[in-house]
């Protein structure tokens, strides 16, 4: 069995933490309705141009008797593109590979074909009423499924690029000190790795984002170590990490700004 844990980062970020029962864990960012429909869009432009393609080739060599063939050749594109795509793809359209977007299982795993045809067949029903099907069917899913997906067990996520964190000494910490962290305080596994990650993260959040995102992390030192009550989060984490993670990220696959990527085996991040 597999579990989907959704504490309170999670639901921030709409990412979804997946933990299979070999405790291998799964992050997986949903990707939203507008990103969807882009990718859906890119899509389609493909299939049109296929379509008048054909048909100005047709109408060149064999005439009007041609439509008959480019009508079949929009139909089994418009039933079986998606499906054969996401099935020898890896749950990726060509909208979905520009919009770094994959559909994958509920459970993390990569789809099968039958749940990229079923998803696929189901698409029309989603675009009746000029797809507001869809849209309600999203808008009452805390991960963003369709019907297609409900019926085919799937959610569509966002790719990741590995992390890029910043340097120690880039890491502003003006608001917080040194002392307010004890001398005995020392960083295990999962907290460096929580922090690598809120990192990697950092510099794509606004200021207030980030202050709400660090809150869950910083809070349990904030109270532990009796600090006041207006320390900011995010100050507090660059504080902790520039003082115990600065080469952390080096082991984790992670790289700090400017070294170069290392093209082996590169370490994604949520972003």
């Amino acid at each position: 069995m597999v579990s989907a844990n959704s504490d309170a980062r999670s639901s921030i970020d709409t990412v979804r933490v997946i933990i299979t029962p070999e405790n291998v864990r799964f992050d997986y960012r949903l990707a939203g309705p507008t990103r969807r429909l882009m990718a859906m869009v890119i899509d389609y432009a493909f299939i049109l141009m296929i379509v008048f393609g054909l048909l100005w080739i047709s109408l060149l060599l064999i005439g009007e008797g041609s439509l008959g063939l480019v009508f079949i050749t929009f139909f089994i594109l418009q039933w079986g593109y998606a499906g054969l795509m996401e099935t020898f793809c890896n749950g990726q359209t060509l909208g979905k590979m520009a919009m770094r977007l994959r559909v994958v299982s509920e459970n993390g795993l990569p789809i099968n074909s039958q749940q990229a045809f079923l998803r696929g067949f189901l698409r029309t029903a989603d675009l009746l009423l000029g797809g507001s099907t869809a849209t309600v069917s999203m808008m009452f899913s805390p991960m963003f499924q369709r019907l297609g997906d409900r019926a085919a067990g799937t959610i569509v996520v966002i790719e990741q690029k590995s992390g890029e964190i910043e340097t120690p000494a880039a890491v502003v910490t003006e608001k917080v000190s040194l002392l307010m962290v004890p001398a005995s305080f020392r960083a295990d596994r999962d907290l460096i790795e929580g922090l690598t990650l809120y990192m990697a993260r950092r510099n794509k959040l606004s200021p207030a984002r980030r202050r709400e995102i660090a809150y869950w992390l910083a809070r349990h030192f904030i109270r532990n170590w009796s600090l006041p009550a207006n320390t900011d989060p995010d100050q507090l984490l660059c504080l902790l990490y520039s003082r115990s993670v600065a080469e952390a990220p080096r082991s984790k696959g992670y790289r700090l700004k400017g070294e170069p990527v290392n093209q082996a085996s590169p370490k994604e991040v949520v972003a």
